[in-house]
């Protein structure tokens, strides 16, 4: 779930829009995630990355 929240966040960014999380105050703009190479072979894997 929260993968998916990021994924959102970051679409978002990348049309513009800055996403800040309303109870951490954290942007939540910058796609941590994508670091983490696991995690882009899984969106890979389900087809949100090409």
């Amino acid at each position: 779930m929260k993968l998916l929240k990021r994924l959102m966040s970051y679409l978002l960014r990348k049309q513009g829009y800055r996403v800040i999380d309303p109870i951490t105050q954290v942007d939540l703009s910058t796609p941590a995630f994508m670091r983490s190479p696991e995690a882009v072979a899984r969106l890979k894997e389900k087809g949100f990355l090409q």
